[in-house]
């Protein structure tokens, strides 16, 4: 199904998020990597974006909330509003 959410990961602030892209790619429900990724501002790397291109995946990196309760609840409500439409 086009535009389903296929992996979430929430992780602490203290590591530096671009580092986290791998253990978001490897909790994914599917095998086939995605054709987008969306991860928050601190995603935007030009080293990541150049080697998830070469993967085949592009790097999507708006604004999103700080907390890592919220931007979970976000991504979690965003997931299931997603799913239905697909009913």
């Amino acid at each position: 199904m086009a535009g389903a959410p296929v992996a979430v990961h929430v992780e602490s602030a203290t590591p530096h998020e671009v580092t986290l892209v791998h253990a978001t790619l490897a909790q994914r429900f599917v095998n086939q990597l995605p054709v987008r990724l969306i991860g928050d501002n601190a995603y935007e790397s030009d080293r990541l974006d150049a080697e998830l291109a070469r993967r085949g995946v592009e790097l999507i990196a708006p604004h999103y909330e700080r907390l890592a309760e919220n931007f979970l609840g976000m991504l979690q409500l965003a997931s299931c509003l997603i799913l239905l439409r697909g009913l």
